[in-house]
């Protein structure tokens, strides 16, 4: 299961074709700074039990199974995050030239 220390680590992203079992598609990225940077694995899970929600963390368990990359998830995940990739490159840059 995905697991990261501030930002920096695995992490689940997205949810894409929902069973009416409540089962769906995700897939686990690398992250740097929550940022997904490489897909690992796509999975079917399901989540199991309930979920407890803390100020500072949640918790919920699920049943998986590793599926085929999911592309078409891939592709939406890297489109959703390129503006914020683009935005810090962008005052990376402008700082630099200071």
């Amino acid at each position: 299961m995905p697991h990261s220390v501030n930002g920096i680590g695995t992490r689940f992203y997205g949810k894409r074709d929902r069973d009416p079992d409540g089962s769906y598609v995700t897939t686990m990225w690398f992250t740097f700074l929550y940022l997904p940077i490489l897909p690992l694995g796509s999975f079917r899970v399901l989540p199991v039990g309930e979920a407890t929600n803390f100020i500072i963390k949640r918790s919920q368990q699920y049943r998986s199974s590793k599926i085929p990359l999911c592309w078409p998830q891939i592709r939406n995940v890297y489109l959703t995050i390129s503006p914020v990739i683009f935005l810090i490159a962008h005052a990376i840059w402008k700082q630099s030239r200071q």
